[in-house]
């Protein structure tokens, strides 16, 4: 189609910076790198005569070691692009992973839960509690606005400055330019769940990274497992429809896609990009910013959780005050489970001892009297 294109200007093909994310060991340049495996020919005169079940059986063989079809085949379109090129003014842009605006058209807005932000909301409503991952490792996200930026960016450039023989690729990643750890990030969406909770929150908020295979695995299919079990329960015996399991379970696939990248991490080469934001007039720098330096991630991490409740959710702002209540509750309910259970291990340890009376008395007043204190606190916050 582009060919038949007689007056087209630029091509920029949209790829992304994990197309070649089985490069671990050395610096991702921006470059096409050439399929490992199979060529772009291959996989098309192999969908002409596999059917579905074939294609099933042997995806996993042919993608490799790529995380999912998504990179592998964004891959391949980067090495048909440039071998079917010709002279089109073509360019590759590749951006890691897209989150919420830090400016554009306002700080946080976003109106999807695609990639990032389905796993930041349910962590906001208690849906995850740990995910896997390195906590030291450097994340890489990068706000729509800014990426929407840079590709306009690119299509002047590449109209204005065409490459004879070669096609210039723009690798936009924040991970060397403004580096923030995975561990950061959960610990501010952490505090800023809890400071603006989402109305009517499943459990307490919590957002943070481990690299304890074990303990990812017992949170997520035993302990929020078991929760949301009981709620379907007092869902089905109220005679309404039971939802809390089969949210659960779209968490979890969201939660597998997201943990193959917190579990490591990338270095990119943005020498393409860092020239073409110097190559920009300065007014064009203040109308087309994508200086991913200028982010400050903290401020940044608190507009999103914002624009998620807003934006995504669809919940006013106006309700913060009545959800802050409901979370402080839900903290209530938890130190009472916590201290309940401490009672019956301390009962069932000390039930021999001589001093077990006294003590089984003195523990269960102090419990009946944070009880009748409870209101009280409520009513003070």
């Amino acid at each position: 189609m582009c060919k038949q294109m007689k007056k087209l200007e630029a091509c920029v093909h949209v790829s992304t910076a994990y197309t070649n994310c089985h490069i671990q060991d050395e610096t991702i340049m921006e470059k096409v790198y050439k399929p490992h495996m199979v060529s772009p020919k291959q996989i098309l005169e192999a969908m002409k005569w596999m059917n579905d079940d074939i294609l099933k059986d042997i995806t996993d063989r042919i993608i490799s070691s790529h995380p999912n079809t998504y990179a592998f085949t964004k891959a391949i379109a980067e090495q048909m692009l440039l071998d079917e090129r010709d002279q089109l003014p073509v360019a590759i842009f590749r951006p890691s992973i897209v989150t919420a605006s830090v400016r554009e058209p306002f700080p946080g807005w976003v109106d999807n839960m695609n990639g990032a932000t389905g796993i930041i909301s349910a962590m906001g409503c208690g849906f995850v509690k740990a995910m896997y991952g390195g906590k030291h490792k450097l994340s890489d996200l990068v706000p729509v606005d800014l990426t929407a930026n840079v590709l306009i960016a690119v299509a002047w450039h590449t109209a204005t400055h065409r490459a004879a023989d070669e096609v210039p690729i723009y690798n936009f990643t924040s991970g060397t330019l403004n580096p923030i750890t995975w561990k950061e990030i959960g610990e501010c969406i952490t505090d800023q769940f809890r400071r603006y909770p989402i109305e009517n929150p499943f459990w307490i908020p919590n957002g943070y990274v481990t690299s304890n295979w074990y303990l990812r695995t017992f949170s997520l299919y035993v302990e929020v497992y078991l929760r949301l079990l009981g709620i379907d329960l007092l869902y089905r015996l109220v005679g309404k429809k039971p939802r809390m399991l089969r949210i659960h379970s779209r968490v979890i696939r969201m939660v597998k896609l997201l943990e193959y990248f917190t579990s490591r991490q990338w270095i990119w080469s943005n020498d393409s990009v860092i020239r073409l934001f110097h190559s920009l007039s300065e007014s064009d720098k203040q109308t087309f910013n994508f200086d991913i330096q200028s982010v400050v991630w903290k401020e940044y991490l608190q507009s999103y959780c914002l624009g998620i409740r807003q934006h995504a959710l669809h919940q006013n702002q106006t309700t913060i005050p009545r959800a802050q209540r409901v979370l402080q509750w839900i903290f209530y309910v938890r130190r009472i489970c916590l201290f309940g259970a401490s009672l019956l291990f301390i009962r069932l340890v000390i039930a021999k001892a001589e001093t077990a009376p006294r003590l089984w008395k003195f523990l269960t007043s102090m419990f009946a009297a944070f009880l009748q204190k409870m209101p009280m606190i409520a009513r003070a916050s």
